[in-house]
């Protein structure tokens, strides 16, 4: 009875662990890119490197007013102006 209850147990910690890795969000947070001049708007930037789960630089502004996050488009004028003031270089996609 003892074994029974053992694989019922793997089995579920199994499942479990495997659901759990597949709900994961992938590490690419943006999908749409602003490109508009929001310059005035932001109140903080982050830069998430390349990396093994995103093969592209990501620039995520924090917004003044409501504190909404917005990935800046890396290609707009405005932003690599941005980047260029405070020496991050992205490398181009």
């Amino acid at each position: 009875v003892h074994s029974g209850q053992s694989l019922c147990f793997y089995v579920l910690l199994w499942w479990v662990e495997g659901s759990s890795i597949a709900i994961l969000p992938p590490r690419c947070l943006c999908i749409v890119m602003e490109a508009r001049r929001i310059g005035r708007f932001i109140s903080k930037i982050q830069f998430n490197a390349p990396s093994s789960r995103c093969n592209v630089v990501e620039i995520i502004a924090t917004l003044k007013t409501s504190g909404q996050e917005v990935c800046l488009d890396v290609n707009a004028l405005w932003v690599r102006k941005i980047l260029e003031k405070l020496k991050v270089q992205p490398d181009s996609p």
